[in-house]
């Protein structure tokens, strides 16, 4: 694949159906009914349809992990019993309704009297500027966490500026959305807890809500009638972006309306709208397994397992346990069920959910995830710095994160992009939410990659912090034990913080006379003490007798993208070599100032653990890294392959032979059908198809596409195989991209995305989960597929 950037949308003539080009722009110029929908409906639309998978966009205000009097979302299935959800009061339901005046304080210490109640459906918490306010509301579902008290760093920057609310502990919670906070303040301390009780009931309930009601509810409400005609079923069917002939619209009407009335009800419609979502395939594997009976026994289960979905583990005895616990047998609705459960994911779920591979090897065996200028947002010149993008950043799986310090005003050191024009955020805060969120999605240690551009006085007040702030987490530098002759391995440096820079070995002396760059290293004896890792420049890689054998265990390379092309090409075996004992770290060339990509995988080929990318920037290597660490239970760290790791293998990257340790040769992969698409952002018609793409070595990345469909987000089918020969299965990248088409001029869009290691597909009738460009995964969309994999063409002759 190519280096370039990866946008939701391209003028490629490749993806572009002329034919479709005039249909498109007629449904545009008669269409009418976005009208008729409220803005705001169209925003709390699009919140039910994506759900946070702990890699979105965090919230502002995060101080700190769960902590006492905190509520998170494993704490809430735990404290709130079933008998609490259903002897809820219903008058505490109707007061939270009703709504109360709150104080809401933000995190430039601003306060606002506003109004907060739960909306009519119970899935949104509204607050604004009064009573009668109409704008679009929080989704409950989105509540990553519920603090009591004061105990964000909003409500700490109000009491260092001795805000009017202060001393409001008892009658303050904080409610942590994936993309805001919201820092309340009630008149009375009764007020605050029974909100903060009602919240947490609420939020547990809306997360085991069923979202294709919710949503169908939130469109129906917008006609204001009990029941719809045929002229507005049909309009609504357009809204959900799904468009048939008149025949069959009228067939399906009069097959919904049961009393022959002329009109749908809300629970006729629902039912339409359910067999609308029907999949035939599902339908016609159960008939063949079950013989033409309406129902399937243990022996014809065991059978599909075994034939279709390469399962040999669901016996016969564990299919006939299964089909006891169906209360009607298994028939075909319930077999719909099972196949379009979570359960039947296409990817291996405990590689997915737990940490599985080996952790006791040297770090320098491991794939690490890594952040490049971790602290933007957007681009590179201008724009904003957040701590926040750091909180993202370990809430999504990375283990290496990177800080730019430089003297900032009051002797305190800042980070932001130096001589650029992006805001600047304080060293302080940004190392307190390393320390709160480093360790939240695993025990393996973090990283910090520190580009050093402070005074000696301000790298002392940074030593200073690091201690007081890190604590025992700080890893304590080998660089004085002769005996060390590797790296730890993750296992050893669980919970530890390990600190990569600039390094003096004399400690009589700040600065130190690089050897090999004549230049010299001007650094704080206290902040050289406490690095962990030595950084070298890659003059020092191509210098002799600078070996792997020679170069001390603590030092480690950091070169830019172009470098790391020209080392495969000239000095492939050295830089392996080199990467199997010790770590090195690639980053993106700095012309990418828009915060453009690379594809991480030659870096990953020639053995580079810290492979870092802007993580603020969605597209193809994203999806790459992304299909990556999802793997060894999204711990961020990856056991390399064997042939990268060891050293009686020399890979060559650009090579057109099978590698002898791929698992997956080949692969051949159905594209079935979809549904309930998600509507992209801009234009709100979807005309679907989909793109299956591997990502690798170079020999092995190729893409395909299916046909487009035009206007159908609810049921769209496809029925198009793809196959892909793969030399080597170890670093293969398997994405699936659902796209919506909008005209030879303005392309295409993104809807959803999935992407795994091509060795933890599961073969067999697969579903596919959707993630959009913010890491969130659609509640009620998906794709559904067939993954076959094939012997390597050799084996069959």
């Amino acid at each position: 694949m190519s280096d370039s950037d990866d946008t939701s949308s391209t003028s490629s003539g490749e993806f572009f159906h002329e034919d479709l080009d005039d249909e498109i722009r007629g449904t545009l110029e008669e269409e009418d009914v976005e009208e008729e929908i409220l803005a705001a409906d169209v925003m709390e639309r699009d919140l039910l349809m994506w759900s946070p998978t702990g890699a979105g966009n965090a919230p502002n205000g995060y101080v700190g992990p769960l902590v006492l009097d905190t509520v998170g979302l494993e704490d809430l299935k735990k404290e709130i019993e079933e008998e609490d959800i259903e002897a809820m009061d219903e008058g505490c339901i109707r007061r939270l309704k009703k709504g109360v005046e709150v104080v809401r304080i933000n995190s430039t210490n601003k306060y606002h009297k506003e109004f907060m109640c739960l909306s009519e459906d119970g899935m949104f918490l509204k607050i604004g500027k009064s009573k009668g306010w109409q704008g679009h509301g929080h989704p409950l579902p989105h509540v990553m966490e519920l603090r009591r008290g004061q105990k964000t760093r909003a409500f700490e920057r109000h009491k260092i500026l001795m805000g009017p609310y202060q001393k409001a502990s008892d009658r303050s919670m904080s409610i942590l959305f994936d993309q805001k906070t919201l820092n309340i303040v009630f008149k009375t301390s009764e007020d605050c807890e029974e909100w903060w009780r009602g919240i947490s009931i609420m939020v547990h309930k809306s997360k085991r809500a069923d979202y294709m009601v919710l949503f169908l509810e939130l469109l129906w409400k917008r006609f204001h009638k009990r029941a719809l005609n045929k002229r507005q079923v049909k309009k609504m069917l357009r809204i959900m972006n799904f468009k048939t002939s008149r025949h069959r619209l009228q067939r399906l009407f009069y097959d919904a309306d049961k009393n022959n009335d002329g009109v749908l009800t809300f629970d006729e419609f629902l039912e339409m709208v359910r067999k609308l979502n029907h999949r035939p395939e599902i339908g016609d594997l159960f008939y063949k397994y079950s013989e033409g009976n309406t129902f399937m026994n243990a022996l014809q289960l065991s059978k599909f397992f075994l034939e279709c979905q390469e399962e040999p583990h669901c016996t016969p005895e564990r299919c006939e346990e299964f089909i006891e616990h169906q209360a009607e047998g298994l028939t075909l609705e319930t077999f719909e069920k099972m196949m379009n459960a979570p359960l039947n994911m296409c990817y291996i779920l405990h590689h997915h959910e737990k940490i599985y591979h080996d952790m006791d090897q040297p770090l320098s065996m491991y794939y690490v995830a890594s952040s490049h200028n971790t602290y933007l947002e957007k681009g590179q010149l201008k724009g904003f710095s957040a701590t926040d993008m750091y909180i993202h950043s370990f809430r999504a799986g990375f283990k290496c994160i990177e800080i730019d310090t430089w003297d900032g005003p009051d002797g305190e050191p800042i980070i932001y992009h130096g001589h650029t024009f992006v805001t600047k955020i304080s060293f302080i805060d940004v190392i307190q939410v390393i320390n709160d969120y480093g360790f939240i999605k695993s025990p393996f240690p973090v990283i910090i990659s520190i580009e050093n551009h402070c005074c000696i006085e301000q790298q002392q007040k940074m030593a200073k912090y690091f201690v007081e702030v890190f604590g025992d987490k700080l890893a304590i530098p080998f660089t004085t034990d002769p005996s060390v002759t590797q790296l730890p391995s993750p296992n050893q440096l669980l919970n530890k913080i390990l600190l990569k820079g600039k390094m003096i070995v004399n400690p009589l002396m700040h600065a130190e006379i690089d050897p090999i760059l004549g230049s010299a290293n001007e650094v704080a004896i206290e902040l050289s003490r406490l690095t962990y890792l030595k950084l070298v420049d890659l003059a020092h890689f191509k210098k002799e007798p600078y070996t792997t054998i020679s170069a001390p265990i603590y030092e480690m390379l950091n070169f830019s993208e172009g470098k790391l092309k020209k080392l495969v090409k000239h000095q492939p075996r050295e830089i392996m070599e080199y990467n199997r004992t010790h770590l090195s770290r690639v980053y993106t060339r700095g012309t990418r100032l828009m915060s453009s990509n690379y594809t991480p995988c030659l870096s990953w080929a020639a053995g580079c653990q810290l492979v870092s990318y802007n993580i603020q920037t969605p597209g193809e290597a994203k999806y790459i890294h992304d299909g990556m660490f999802a793997d060894n239970g999204g711990s961020g760290y990856i056991l390399k392959p064997y042939p990268i790791s060891h050293q009686d293998y020399h890979l060559d990257p650009h090579a057109n032979t099978v590698c002898v340790q791929s698992r997956v040769h080949r692969m051949r992969i159905t594209i079935l059908s979809g549904r309930n698409l998600p509507v992209p952002k801009i234009h709100q018609r979807v005309h679907p198809f989909v793109i299956v793409q591997i990502d690798g070595l170079p020999c092995d990345e190729k893409s395909h596409h299916t046909k487009t469909i035009h206007i159908n987000a609810l049921n769209p089918t496809w029925n198009e195989t793809f196959e892909f020969e793969i030399k080597m299965s170890q670093l293969a990248i398997l994405s699936i991209k659902a796209c919506s088409y909008f005209t030879a001029r303005f392309g295409y869009e993104h809807i959803g995305h999935f992407s795994a290691r091509v060795e933890n597909i599961r073969p067999g009738y697969r579903v596919v989960p959707l993630t959009n460009h913010e890491g969130y995964q659609s509640t009620v969309g998906n794709l559904f597929c067939k993954f076959e994999i094939l012997p390597h063409p050799k084996e069959n002759e």
